[in-house]
């Protein structure tokens, strides 16, 4: 986990939550979450996006799919720095130039509800990009951390993980 900073086109990843399952008798699923923080210490909540400046997690109350709890920029820190929501979009704040500079995307490969045994890895997630202005700007205000947190699982996301590894690491321009 120890890999350089993730592209999505020309942005840059700054929060991401993915689900992975591998349907058969017992089913994987792995669950993936990154983010960037002002913080280096290690998370100690059960919501590892709660307590966050940077990354913030939001959702339907009662929903339990990945896309009704999606992550998004925090909206104050976006506010403080100046940036304006933007009018299409899921989570795009643009600055004073209308320049795009974040924006949540969610993606699906496969139906992450089948269980019967199959040949495919199915999978869905919310990313968080920014561009590369973003970065300088965030860079600005303090030291960034990239928090990346691996949970595996057999059967169910509710059952306690039988893996689980935490890393934390100085983001480099």
């Amino acid at each position: 986990m120890q890999e350089p900073i993730v592209l999505f086109d020309d942005w840059i990843v700054i929060g991401e939550r993915t689900i992975l399952c591998k349907p058969q008798n017992e089913t994987a699923i792995e669950e993936y979450r990154m983010k960037i923080s002002y913080g280096d210490e290690r998370e100690v909540d059960e919501d590892y996006f709660e307590s966050d400046c940077i990354v913030m997690k939001y959702g339907y109350f009662g929903a339990e799919s990945v896309k009704s709890k999606w992550i998004e920029f925090n909206p104050d820190l976006a506010i403080m720095i100046g940036w304006k929501p933007a009018s299409e979009g899921v989570g795009t704040w643009l600055d004073n130039e209308g320049n795009k500079m974040v924006e949540s995307v969610y993606w699906q490969s496969g139906n992450t509800q089948y269980r019967e045994r199959c040949n495919q890895e199915t999978g869905e997630g919310w990313y968080i990009i920014a561009s590369i202005k973003a970065m300088e700007q965030l860079t600005k205000i303090g030291n960034l951390y990239m928090h990346r947190l691996i949970e595996r699982r057999k059967n169910s996301m509710f059952e306690q993980p039988i893996d689980r590894v935490y890393v934390i690491q100085k983001f480099q321009k």
